[in-house]
């Protein structure tokens, strides 16, 4: 109700005849705009909490969403290894190459724990390894036991550049050890031997994507799910197994990286326990121009 409509009610119910009752209908008029004018305040306010509450509703819930998808484990979104592989391979293709590639050595940093000696006298030797490589078999290996620099020919380089992208052609050429000069005893070694290459050598982006499909390719390999590897990053992880040995690899799906690569080796199910063969967790990679330079981390 307006102000006019209250001036039209008070004049049909107040005839206006005289000066006193001019003053009551005056008085009259502001105690029902007063009253008007409060009630109209009170269901505005109304209006504005109920706009800030479905506001607030509405940020807790967005917020609420958001928590759910960040805690969502990341392996449930995968049936297979393969369907993983898939997916990495997609990411890895989309890489783009290192625009310092035309630096001379190939660099891995990476934390490791390697079993030495063999059954129940064995131990477990943790410490960080770096290698600077090149083409031509010289770099330097700076490990716990020592820093040496190696002269060409001393080490072992996989040019990876001959190598080609198609997975099956891939797969043959492992499988006949023209890759690493002898052949892997097993589909269980097959797949540590892409995991080295994915890490441990500096694959083009579409050969990245091919050496992924050819290890969705091995039989055997199945989908183990969220792990966290020793550096405390979370990824998901495939494994292969025979009667032997078991090989794990843990792979960030966002980048493609592969995290870590580890062996168990099984017990003799006569009270001796599975034990850890080795674990390799891959910190940083990339190429330099000297043995003394590190990749610049952004």
């Amino acid at each position: 109700m307006n102000d006019l409509d209250l001036v039209r009610l008070l004049g049909a119910e107040v005839p206006i005849t005289d000066d006193l009752a001019r003053l009551q209908a005056r008085s009259r008029l502001r105690t029902l705009i007063d009253r008007e004018t409060r009630v109209g305040t009170a269901r505005s306010t109304e209006r504005r909490r109920r706009r800030r509450a479905s506001t607030l509703f509405t940020a807790a819930a967005a917020l609420m969403l958001v928590a759910v998808f960040a805690v969502l484990p990341r392996g449930a979104d995968y049936a297979t290894a393969d369907e993983l592989f898939s997916d990495l391979s997609s990411v890895a293709e989309r890489g783009s190459a290192d625009p310092e590639s035309t630096g001379e050595f190939f660099y891995t940093k990476s934390e490791r724990a390697t079993e030495q000696g063999e059954g129940a006298g064995s131990i477990l030797v943790e410490g960080v390894r770096e290698i600077w490589i090149a083409r031509d078999g010289s770099g330097r290996i700076r490990d716990q036991s020592g820093d040496e620099v190696f002269q060409p020919g001393e080490l072992p380089f996989i040019d990876t550049d001959n190598l080609p992208a198609d997975a099956d052609a891939l797969l043959r050429m492992l499988r006949g050890g023209e890759v690493f000069g002898g052949a892997p005893p097993s589909d269980v070694d097959l797949l540590a031997d892409i995991g080295s290459l994915l890490a441990e050598t500096h694959p083009r982006p579409e050969l990245r994507a091919s050496l992924l499909d050819a290890a969705g390719r091995i039989p055997g390999v199945e989908l183990v799910g969220d792990r966290t590897d020793a550096a405390g990053r979370a990824g998901i992880a495939v494994a292969s197994a025979d009667p032997t040995r078991r090989i794990e690899l843990i792979f960030d799906p966002e980048s493609a990286a592969l995290l870590e690569r580890s062996a168990v080796r099984a017990g003799d199910g006569e009270g001796q326990p599975d034990r850890l063969e080795y674990r390799i967790t891959y910190e940083e990679s990339g190429v330099v121009e000297t043995v003394d330079e590190r990749p610049v981390v952004p």
